[in-house]
């Protein structure tokens, strides 16, 4: 399975999600596309010049959350090499300090980055979720790994 449900899930009228990390991410913005994503905290990381995906996607998709000024930001970490699998690198932390310093540091693992958010859930949809985790005040997180 690839981060399109990720995608699919951000573009959603009611995202469930509490923060999304799509890896080497595509799909089609559009405006509401975007002011939906853009209600959910987003790290995104890319390999720069992979050509079986290049990262024009998620550079626009981050751009475009970014122009609408909340209150954070959404974040892109493109990884300096050629190699596809950026998500292996990503997913075990071995990633970090390899980045291209021209984009976001990726200076923390995902799933730390992730578990500083929370969000009320008021229905339980769980499609594509592997980890549900509740916090001290029984809050759901949802971490989803996606990977090709």
């Amino acid at each position: 399975m690839d981060t399109q449900p990720t995608i699919l899930m951000l573009f959603g009228a009611d995202a469930h999600l509490t923060a999304a990390v799509p890896i080497a991410g595509s799909g089609t913005l559009s405006v509401d596309k975007t002011k939906n994503a853009a209600q959910v905290p987003l790290c995104a990381l890319h390999s720069e010049e992979v050509q079986a995906l290049l990262p024009d996607f998620s550079t626009a998709l981050v751009k475009a959350i970014n122009e609408l000024s909340l209150p954070v930001p959404a974040k892109l970490t493109m990884y300096a090499w050629t190699i596809h699998n950026c998500w292996t690198k990503t997913y075990d932390g071995t990633g970090m300090g390899k980045e291209d310093p021209a984009y976001a540091p990726f200076n923390e693992d995902i799933y730390s980055w992730m578990l500083q958010y929370t969000k009320e859930v008021k229905s339980y949809f769980f499609s594509s979720c592997r980890n549900l985790i509740f916090n001290k005040t029984n809050s759901l997180k949802m971490i989803t790994v996606h990977h090709l």
